[in-house]
């Protein structure tokens, strides 16, 4: 490769002083730029009317909205559940009156009563999941579409084997009159319950010598394919959601025993115990959201699931999600880098300081601009163009052609000869190859063919040029 072209005798000037740093300082205001930006296009989406109506659907209201259908749709709103729509919406104490707390966007809860109309806003009593009640503007929550099975048609636990892992007591009733004991590892199956005495789970089984009784959740694993699990750690239905399927649902006192009262269709609840079986029904005990308790028939009941989001709107709410933090992010990192600038900063001077003690142990002298001395071999050359004599024009070009073997040669180019050199060059290190290919073929028709070769003032002028152009080039010559 060529050497790095450079004007002859060019001293090395000092290193460019501390542009490391306006690079690093250009990278952090680019990022800053960036964060701001985008915070500012977030909290735009996020306020401004336009986004928020008119392309709801790319904010996070648009989003959950998408996931849920107007109070003002369904027939019953009372005892459905809800989520909230807006970023924060007032939870009021009574219809229109003091505000009493402020919910965000995806909390949920069930309305319990109303609506009342005040101006042209009609608020819901509702209940939240986290206990707090209160009046809402319908404007700021939507219905939860639900997907509503049959009881009949969800599994439960009753016929799953269980094995006990410790000697145990069994029960006629759960946790009373104790009808004896069983050693560990005793087989049996679920026939029953869950019930609940004392805040202890109790679960109605059949043993293999066919004793039945209520034995206590912690002292059975779940044998289920073969798999030792403790059956509190097994999927059950309580604490599941439910609602009444029809207008009359009949209340018990117990598994079909003394009716208490009836239900309305579409009124929810939470299962507590059970399925119990009498007569061959499964009953379920629920506690209302409208303050009644007592057991169900399963085929008076749905069990009732939200419907699941697809996985590109989960996607897109776990983006804005982590977007209510991305300025706190931003500002850690903003902190970061501040502090790597000062460290880099602190660096970079401590080089260039021993660099220039190195480079310049006696101190960098001011360089003072000189007017340009022109290569005496190259005077020489220029002398003999301008003489009337052709053997003084033969005589320029063969000077010049020695001032370009002397380039080439320090170029460190293989070959004995010019032609040899010129064959080694890179023409992306030697703009002007072309040129000195001419006018060294020249030459060698000047050297070859002797006074045979017919040179005229002007052809020996553009020869010479041609070779002025390769100096300049590199530096040999001053550019005109």
């Amino acid at each position: 490769m060529a050497e790095e072209k450079k004007p002859a005798g060019d001293k090395p000037a000092p290193p460019a002083p501390m542009d490391p740093i306006i690079e690093i300082i250009a990278v952090v205001f680019a990022f800053m730029l960036l964060s701001y930006a985008v915070s500012g296009i977030m909290s735009f989406i996020n306020q401004n009317k336009f986004f928020s109506l008119g392309w709801k659907a790319f904010t996070p209201k648009g989003l959950m909205l998408s996931l849920t259908r107007p109070i003002s749709s369904l027939l019953n709103p009372v005892g459905s559940k809800f989520t909230v729509t807006n970023n924060k919406a007032s939870l009021y104490g009574t219809p229109g009156g003091k505000v009493i707390g402020t919910k965000s966007l995806g909390d949920k809860g069930t309305i319990i009563g109303g609506s009342v109309t005040i101006g042209e806003d009609k608020y819901w009593q509702v209940k939240f999941e986290d206990g707090t009640q209160g009046w809402i503007k319908e404007s700021d929550i939507a219905n939860l579409p639900q997907k509503l099975t049959p009881m009949s048609q969800m599994s439960s636990l009753i016929g799953t084997p269980v094995e006990t892992n410790k000697e145990t007591a069994i029960y006629s009733s759960p946790g009373e009159n104790q009808i004896g004991t069983v050693p560990v590892g005793s087989k049996a199956e679920i026939i029953e319950g869950p019930l609940i005495k004392d805040g202890v789970k109790y679960w109605h089984v059949r043993f293999e010598d066919g004793t039945e009784g209520w034995v206590s959740e912690d002292a059975l694993d779940s044998m289920l394919d073969g798999k030792r699990t403790p059956l509190s750690k097994m999927p059950t239905l309580i604490g599941g959601n439910v609602s009444t399927n029809k207008n009359g649902t009949k209340l018990f006192s117990s598994p079909g025993g003394e009716l208490i009262g009836t239900v309305n269709s579409g009124v929810s609840g939470v299962i507590t115990e059970g399925p119990m079986v009498v007569d061959g029904v499964r009953y379920f005990h629920v506690k209302f959201d409208n303050g009644m308790e007592g057991w169900v028939s399963e085929d008076d009941l749905n069990y009732v699931e939200e419907v699941e989001p697809n996985f590109f709107i989960k996607t897109l709410l776990f983006i804005f999600t982590l977007a209510k933090f991305v300025k706190y992010l931003l500002a850690l990192i903003g902190v970061f880098l501040i502090g790597l600038i000062a460290y880099l900063y602190n660096a970079i001077v401590k080089i260039r300081t021993e660099e220039r003690e190195r480079l310049y142990p006696n101190g960098v002298t001011e360089r003072v601009e000189e007017t340009p001395l022109i290569n005496p071999r190259w005077a020489r050359v220029l002398d003999a163009l301008n003489s009337p004599n052709e053997s003084d024009w033969r005589l320029a070009i063969m000077e010049a052609d020695i001032m370009l073997y002397d380039l080439l040669e320090k170029m460190s180019l293989p070959g004995d000869t010019i032609g040899d050199k010129l064959k080694a060059v890179d023409p992306s290190d030697f703009l002007t190859l072309d040129n000195a290919w001419e006018a060294h073929k020249v030459r060698n028709q000047i050297a070859h063919d002797g006074v045979e070769f017919r040179l005229t003032d002007r052809e020996a002028k553009r020869v010479v040029s041609l070779y002025m152009t390769v100096f300049e080039e590199f530096g040999i010559v001053e550019k005109a």
